[in-house]
């Protein structure tokens, strides 16, 4: 069904771009954009780039342009292109005003600063969940390319930018409130908390975050969270479980996943199986 939808779309695209041509008519940012999906999908990378470049050229507004980054950036994670990858969600955060530093000690201060305020709305509750309707989609945007720009720093070794990430996400994900985005900050905290070895508090934040998931009701945000869950298990040695859940969730889940997520989830279980010596079951997932 999906692989018919993703016709249908890359059909009817088709033809309308068609129509814009012959008639001389203007398309805009968001048909570029859509076209752009569709093709990536379609395994068209190459088409879809060029259409989300124009849609770079027409869009004026600061959060289109960062959700059109976004979504190159997450095409570029796809093809395991970290510096390409990073460097879209930074230029996105950048259109929404609030650019990474490039400096290290300037990141590493800014980054206890919004972690510091984000960890104080999660204690307080104080403007947990109150961020205005009109800067919620910007701030939606803004956790979605943190978590991208972990994604991509831990492909491309910079395990410092992973960390500065994902305590920089806590602010904006607590003045969410319980969401998709709430969901994917917590979850890479739980990772990190996983990496330090602090055990217990991993697995309390694991529970924590899916009990949130499955509030939410949304299949793509739960199977998230899984996901992630698995990594964090990993780092804590628990490989038997790990692998079982990235198992269920890469064969019978993997429609809920973005093109990444997937990838990353075959990579992690390929490791896995590698440093246990199944070098057989490694290949049949290659």
């Amino acid at each position: 069904w999906a692989a018919q939808a993703d016709d249908d779309a890359l059909g009817f695209l088709g033809t309308a771009e068609g129509i814009a041509t012959e008639y001389g008519l203007p398309v805009g940012s968001t048909f570029e954009s859509d076209s752009g999906t569709a093709l990536f999908r379609a395994g068209q990378v190459a088409a879809a780039l060029a259409h989300f470049e124009r849609a770079l050229k027409l869009e004026q507004t600061g959060a289109e342009r960062a959700r059109i980054h976004l979504e190159v950036a997450r095409m570029q994670f796809a093809q395991s292109n970290g510096s390409a990858c990073l460097q879209h969600a930074r230029d996105g955060l950048a259109q929404l005003g609030r650019p990474l530093p490039k400096y290290g000690i300037v990141l590493a201060v800014t980054t206890m600063w919004w972690f510091g305020f984000g960890a104080l709305i999660g204690i307080t509750r104080i403007g947990f969940g109150s961020v205005k309707r009109a800067r919620r989609e910007a701030t939606r945007l803004r956790c979605r390319l943190l978590e991208t720009v972990s994604s991509a720093a831990a492909l491309e070794h910079r395990t410092g930018l992973v960390f500065a990430t994902g305590l920089r996400a806590l602010y904006p994900a607590n003045r969410l409130g319980h969401s998709r985005e709430y969901v994917g900050a917590y979850s890479n905290i739980g990772s990190l908390l996983a990496q330090m070895r602090l055990i217990n508090a991993a697995r309390a934040v694991a529970r924590h975050v899916n009990r949130v998931a499955e509030r939410t009701g949304d299949q793509a945000t739960i199977v998230h969270a899984r996901l992630v869950e698995a990594l964090s298990l990993e780092f804590q040695g628990d490989s038997v479980q790990s692998e079982r859940i990235l198992s269920d969730v890469l064969r019978q889940e993997s429609r809920w996943l973005q093109p990444g997520e997937y990838l990353g989830g075959v990579i992690m279980v390929c490791v896995g199986l590698g440093l246990r010596g199944r070098i057989l079951e490694q290949v049949a997932w290659l």
